[in-house]
């Protein structure tokens, strides 16, 4: 089943839609990792989902400085990719299925998403 990126993109804007809500009020504060970093999530799981969701007021916490050349291609990041701040991750089964960016002013970057069933599942969620 392959989807033309702009149907999965509003896919993916249907399914954050329908679980940001459950996520928020059912979802526990959650420490995952990213690359070197470690940053607070909110996460709730929904055999077999599990959802990470972030924000720009979740703590990150670097315990290792950048190498020079990451910081320098940090800085070179557009400013509408760096004004990102919020994500989605959902997982099946151990398996990434979508990783999904957005920022408050409504700019959404569909970074992965892998479509199936859970698809499906995640919208039936109540």
């Amino acid at each position: 089943m392959n989807h033309p990126k702009a149907t999965r993109l509003c896919r993916a804007i249907e399914i954050r839609d329908h679980v940001l809500p459950l996520i928020r009020v059912r979802g526990k504060l959650h420490r995952s990792r990213v690359g070197e970093r470690f940053i607070i999530t909110t996460r709730w799981a929904q055999s077999p989902l599990v959802f990470d969701l972030w924000s720009p007021f979740a703590n990150w916490q670097v315990h290792r400085r950048p190498a020079a050349g990451y910081a320098r291609a940090v800085g070179r990041q557009s400013a509408k990719e760096a004004a990102l701040g919020y994500g989605l991750d959902v997982w099946r089964s151990g398996s990434k299925v979508l990783s999904f960016e957005w920022n408050a002013d409504g700019w959404t970057g569909l970074v992965s998403m892998k479509p199936g069933s859970w698809e499906d599942e995640a919208l039936v969620l109540a």
